[in-house]
């Protein structure tokens, strides 16, 4: 090939596909296009399903993961960085949705997802110097009058997890993965214990014995019950009514890990909120960090205001920024305070 046609032909390829660049993976090229780190701090590119994750080294080594695994909390989805969090969240949400026996349930529960610090009273004496990193993000299921919670794990499997607890489950009684064990919770013996080892992530439910299962990764209608509310959020803050603070519509849009969960439905109204961080910009070298809270609530009473709630609370931050428009709310800052009004907002607005 002459070299005049070469250099036309990579011209021509890179302005039909600016967002995308061929990878050599071994002894095949792929295409590969821009992805990011789970929290969005660095960007680089993957091809497929695979998801970038960064090392911890100075400067930070980036490397592919396979589709569907994880890291931490962090799992692969699709080329898209979420939570094993919002996985068991989902599962637990599809248990008093689908409810035949109980069905009372299907409009009367709620769901806290946060750190084991915000959702648990007290634990277990010495928890955390034993398993304090051998749990990730805990969610409160409360279904009818009862109690249960799910949470994924580090390094330990759920008859530890439970003991950690003090929860009784019988010695290898829990479903252990293989080709022939379906990718879904199941249950531990005769307990009130479920476990997904492909997730490795644990369910208690008391007096509960079937959850209705569903396969990992988790359909579409599974993820809708997180997923269509969000998107309700995001609509919302795409209309041009959203002025300000107009530099958290990019990373809003880009929500995926879902950690940071409330949802309640009662007979009369249904509330839903999120908050995420992510890194969207960069100042001078130094990453911008855009922390942002989104709440929807179908039939908010009309004494609430969520906005003056969090403006009487947050006089002293400037930065941040509360819009809200028809029991759509969202607030957010750069490098502010949502974060510490996040659990004191959610529990104002707790239907009953």
């Amino acid at each position: 090939m002459n070299s005049w046609l070469a250099v036309f032909t990579v011209l021509v390829f890179l302005a039909l596909a600016p967002a995308a660049i061929a990878a050599q993976t071994g002894a095949q090229w792929q295409f590969s296009v821009t992805k990011y780190t789970p929290t969005r701090y660095y960007s680089g590119h993957c091809p497929g399903t695979q998801c970038l994750l960064e090392k911890g080294t100075i400067p930070a080594e980036k490397i592919c993961v396979n589709n569907t695994e994880f890291r931490g909390d962090y799992y692969c989805n699709e080329g898209n960085w979420t939570t094993r969090t919002k996985l068991v969240a989902s599962q637990l949400l599809k248990f008093v949705k689908m409810q035949t026996i109980n069905i009372a349930w299907q409009t009367n529960y709620s769901i806290f997802c946060d750190s084991k610090e915000k959702v648990f009273v007290s634990l277990p004496s010495g928890f955390d110097n034993v398993y304090g990193d051998s749990f990730n993000s805990f969610c409160l299921l409360r279904y009818g009058n009862k109690f249960g919670f799910g949470t994924s794990l580090n390094g330990i499997g759920a008859e530890d997890a439970m003991a950690a607890l003090n929860i009784t489950v019988a010695a290898a009684s829990c479903p252990i993965l293989s080709s022939a064990n379906p990718k879904q919770f199941s249950r531990c013996g005769t307990s009130n214990v479920f476990f997904n080892p492909s997730i490795n992530s644990t369910i208690y439910l008391p007096e509960v014995t079937s959850i209705s299962p569903e396969d990992i990764p988790l359909a579409a209608a599974v993820l809708s019950y997180i997923f269509s509310p969000y998107l309700l959020l995001r609509n919302f803050i795409m209309q041009t009514q959203f002025i300000e603070p107009s530099e958290l519509v990019s990373p809003f849009t880009n929500t995926r890990l879902f950690n940071k969960l409330y949802l309640s439905k009662t007979p009369d109204s249904v509330f839903f909120a999120f908050y995420e961080t992510n890194q969207y910009e960069y100042e001078n070298e130094i990453p911008i960090e855009y922390e942002y809270l989104g709440i929807n609530y179908t039939n908010l009473p009309s004494t609430i205001d969520v906005c003056t709630i969090f403006s009487k609370a947050n006089t002293a931050i400037t930065t941040d920024r509360c819009n809200s428009v028809s029991g759509n709310f969202v607030i957010g800052s750069k490098n502010g305070q949502t974060k510490n009004f996040w659990q004191d907002l959610t529990a104002k607005l707790r239907p009953t």
